[in-house]
């Protein structure tokens, strides 16, 4: 059985993650850097939309 993650989550959760990175662990968030987009993990399909709505975006 397959979820559905939207795009602009998987984008967002990007953002976050990078955020983090760049106080935490700045040299992972330079390999980070060479992913041009991630992808999400195979019992999960991706769909273009926005963020969740329960999201608040800083």
């Amino acid at each position: 059985m397959l979820r559905g993650e939207t795009r602009g989550q998987l984008d967002y959760e990007r953002q976050r993650l990078e955020q983090k990175l760049a106080v935490r662990d700045p040299a992972r968030l330079l390999e980070l850097g060479k992913i041009k987009q991630l992808e999400p993990y195979p019992l999960f399909a991706g769909v273009r939309s926005p963020i969740e709505p329960w999201e608040k975006p800083t």
